[in-house]
């Protein structure tokens, strides 16, 4: 964490806390610039070609297939998300705090359309209506009406139709909301890894879907009843700092989402278990078959989950331009208000 927090106040050409009064301050951007080609590079690699992803067929059978599913997974990752964006943050997280990571899942997103009114439904009517899977009633009127064969109830129903904005979610995790077991040989491999943790910040809207009761919500912890890390003030700016407040009753919540290995019903295997939890609330617990998480370095330490970053070669050679800079700066001045 140290390192992360470190990395980006250089990246950032934030103050070195050693500064003197009267004296120059001025600060070098050697992490900045090498940070940001190395970035600049990366993308050019995966950018300028049109087979950034492609798959490899084992007979003359697969590959009609294998072009169909380099076609999908490019166009899942280019077009159905913002993919420069994640893969661009991706490579400066990588390059700065040396791990960057993937989030990589299924998002179930069923949204609501606009409400529309249905007027004198009957019974048969108003049944079709509640067995449709792709519809939401949200409002319902009965009331009496004269007929041919006397008097009946009709129905008086708001709908809305369930939109299935579902697709396979491709996102970058900031590194300082990430934890990973470093002492666990398998890290590197990261599906077989023991225990990973993910910080999220669910607005309380966000939360009532996961099916959590209301009276366990409203005692969950809001995000700003929570210090922040040493990292993440370092990356807040002053914009993010002074945001609108959010909407009473909508405050954001510090959700954690672990998956780890653990023999949750006895039997001697070690599954691995998906919980999201927020303060001592666990808000949902249950065996996965995988961990979302991918995760890479620009600079590989053989053997381990993270390696080194760019701005790790370039920190020191930045403190001593600075250094240098400032000296020089000062012997300037003094030189020419000493006349």
């Amino acid at each position: 964490a140290q390192q992360r927090a470190q990395a980006l106040r250089y990246f950032n050409g934030e103050p070195y806390a050693d500064e003197e009064s009267d004296r120059s301050t001025y600060i070098t951007t050697e992490t900045y610039d090498v940070v940001s080609n190395a970035v600049a590079v990366a993308m050019q690699q995966f950018t300028e070609s049109a087979e950034t992803v492609q798959f490899l067929p084992t007979s003359e059978e697969d590959e009609a297939a294998v072009a169909d599913e380099s076609d999908y997974v490019k166009h899942v990752f280019w077009e159905q998300n913002d993919g420069f964006l994640a893969l661009q943050e991706f490579c400066y997280d990588a390059g700065t705090c040396r791990t960057g990571i993937f989030c990589v899942e299924w998002d179930d997103n069923k949204v609501p359309g606009p409400p529309r009114w249905l007027e004198g439904l009957n019974d048969a009517q108003f049944a079709v209506l509640q067995a449709d899977p792709s519809l939401q009633i949200t409002g319902v009127e009965a009331i009496m009406i004269e007929g041919p064969m006397g008097v009946a109830q009709a129905y008086t129903v708001e709908v809305r139709e369930i939109v299935d904005k579902s697709k396979t979610s491709v996102r970058a995790v900031a590194p300082e909301y990430f934890v990973f077991d470093e002492d666990d040989p398998a890290s590197f491999q990261n599906e077989d890894t023991r225990l990973t943790d993910t910080d999220l910040r669910q607005l309380r809207t966000e939360i009532y879907p996961e099916g959590v009761p209301q009276e366990i919500v409203d005692r969950l912890p809001v995000w700003d009843d929570i210090t922040d890390s040493e990292v993440e003030e370092s990356r807040d700016s002053d914009e993010e700092q002074n945001q609108m407040p959010y909407a009473p009753g909508n405050r954001p919540h510090k959700v954690k989402r672990s998956y780890l290995r653990a023999d949750r019903n006895g039997d001697g295997i070690a599954e691995l278990i998906y919980c999201m939890w927020c303060g001592s609330d666990v808000l949902d617990i249950r065996e996965v078959d995988r961990s979302p998480y991918v995760i890479g370095s620009m600079i590989v330490d053989p053997h381990k989950a993270a390696g080194n970053s760019y701005a790790d070669l370039v920190m020191a050679d930045q403190y001593a331009s600075s250094m240098l800079a400032r000296h020089g700066l000062d012997n300037v001045w003094e030189g020419i208000n000493s006349e």
